[in-house]
C-alpha cells in the first residue's frame, strides 16, 4: 500500500503542476502584478506541493517535490510551443526552479500543519 500512496503523490504534485503551468502559460490564470513585475501566478505552485504531500504517505516532503522536478522537465519544452516569448533559457530555468521551490514550500507547509495538528503544545 505505501508503494501506492508514494506514487500518488508523485502523480497528483506532476498533474496539477503541469495543469497550473498550462493554464499560466495560456493566460487562463493572469495573476501578473501591477507596477512591480511580481508573479503572483507563482504562488499557485504550493497547491501541487500541498496536494501531493496529504497523497504522499510518510514522506511528504520528497515526493511531491520528485513530482515537481518531473513536471519541470515536461515544461520546459513547453516554453516554446505556440508564440515566442522572447525569454532566454536562463529566464526560463529559473521560473521553472521557483516554480518547483514553491511546491516544495507548499509540501513543506503541509508538512508543519500536519505536525502542529499531531503534537499540539501543552
Amino acid at each position: 500500500m505505501a508503494i501506492h500512496r508514494h506514487n500518488a503523490g508523485i502523480a497528483a504534485s506532476t498533474l496539477i503542476f503541469v495543469l497550473i503551468f498550462i493554464s499560466q502559460k495560456t493566460a487562463l490564470v493572469a495573476l501578473a502584478g501591477e507596477g512591480h513585475g511580481g508573479q503572483f501566478g507563482l504562488l499557485l505552485f504550493m497547491l501541487p506541493g500541498i496536494l501531493g504531500a496529504l497523497l504522499a504517505g510518510d514522506n511528504r516532503l520528497v515526493y511531491p517535490l520528485l513530482g515537481a522536478v518531473l513536471a519541470a522537465a515536461i515544461c520546459w519544452p513547453l516554453f516554446n510551443l505556440g508564440v515566442e516569448t522572447g525569454y532566454s533559457l536562463w529566464q526560463q530555468m529559473t521560473y521553472l526552479l521557483s516554480a518547483v521551490f514553491w511546491c516544495g514550500f507548499g509540501a513543506l507547509g503541509c508538512c508543519f500543519v500536519g505536525m502542529l495538528m499531531h503534537h499540539p503544545a501543552h
